[in-house]
């Protein structure tokens, strides 16, 4: 994500994004917590009601860290709840999996797209077997993701090795959207019609060690309260995972965002910030709403 560009002018404290109209606020919460990441090693997950600006945040913390690093691997899952929510063909394979091969390829697919230099510079540390198809040891990692991106057959298979491989490197960036619905019951049933944990799924299962500080990555995710279908309880009680709430907007943020919608043209006219903070409580979604119809109170 770049910085954001407003009159020929640099807005230092925004970033493009398609997730925040005008722009992205580059918060002092999140940065403060990103900070304290580093020491702890820990999985960072953001929290808070929804409209707290959950995915804006792990936007921010992506683009913090490809800044930092522009040569890693980062593995952006926009929204993990696509994965279980019943949209994908599901089933069980003969050594009992339970897989979503067309969900796995997609992944694959998307993980390729956003990392073509890195992921040929990484080397795989293992020989891996699929069937007729073989990866050596030594190889570039792109030749491994490649070939569950091109087959649902292997998908599955390809990329719970392709995870174990990245949960070995430092160079790599885990970054989970929806993150809470990882650990929770999916929208599929088994054979007697029960409901299948997330945990069943070996693409999602495949995630679970960067969340439970067993990889050299680092991890962060923001969770998702709009979709009541996944809970977030698991997650919480994670030992190995940090999960930090995000507050509202203070005064002086509240004020930057909205000179930013003025700027942007998100808004045609000045609305009373201190208003606008009372109504919304400081909730960044609830605070939009009420800037674009003022009238309404």
């Amino acid at each position: 994500m770049s910085a954001l560009k407003v009159a020929g002018g640099v807005a230092s404290q925004f970033l493009e994004s398609p997730s925040a109209r005008g722009g992205l606020l580059i918060r002092a919460a999140v940065n403060s917590a990103l900070a304290t990441q580093k020491t702890s090693k820990k999985a960072l997950v953001f929290d808070g009601p929804s409209g707290a600006g959950k995915t804006c945040a792990l936007e921010q913390a992506v683009s913090s860290y490809t800044n930092e690093n522009p040569e890693s691997v980062v593995v952006h899952v926009t929204n993990a709840g696509e994965w279980v929510d019943g949209r994908y063909p599901y089933g069980r394979a003969e050594n009992g999996k339970w897989q979503l091969p067309t969900a796995s390829s997609v992944f694959l697919q998307n993980l390729l797209a956003a990392n073509k230099k890195s992921t040929k510079d990484l080397m795989t540390t293992a020989k891996y077997s699929f069937g007729q198809q073989l990866v050596d040891a030594n190889s570039p990692l792109t030749a491994l993701i490649s070939l569950g991106a091109n087959s649902n057959d292997m998908s599955t298979d390809v990329s719970e090795a392709v995870l174990e491989e990245l949960g070995k490197h430092e160079n790599v960036l885990v970054a989970i959207d929806h993150v809470n619905a990882l650990f929770a019951k999916s929208a599929y049933f088994n054979q007697k019609s029960v409901p299948l944990h997330a945990s069943h799924f070996a693409l999602c299962k495949a995630f679970y060690p960067f969340f439970e500080n067993k990889t050299k990555a680092t991890v962060v995710g923001a969770t998702c309260k709009t979709d009541t279908r996944f809970s977030d309880r698991k997650l919480q009680s994670l030992s190995t995972v940090d999960i930090v709430q995000l507050p509202p907007y203070t005064k002086g943020e509240a004020q930057m965002v909205h000179d930013m919608y003025l700027e942007t043209k998100v808004i045609n006219a000045p609305v009373q910030v201190d208003r606008l903070l009372l109504l919304s409580g400081g909730n960044p979604a609830k605070f939009l709403k009420y800037a674009l119809n003022p009238r309404a109170f």
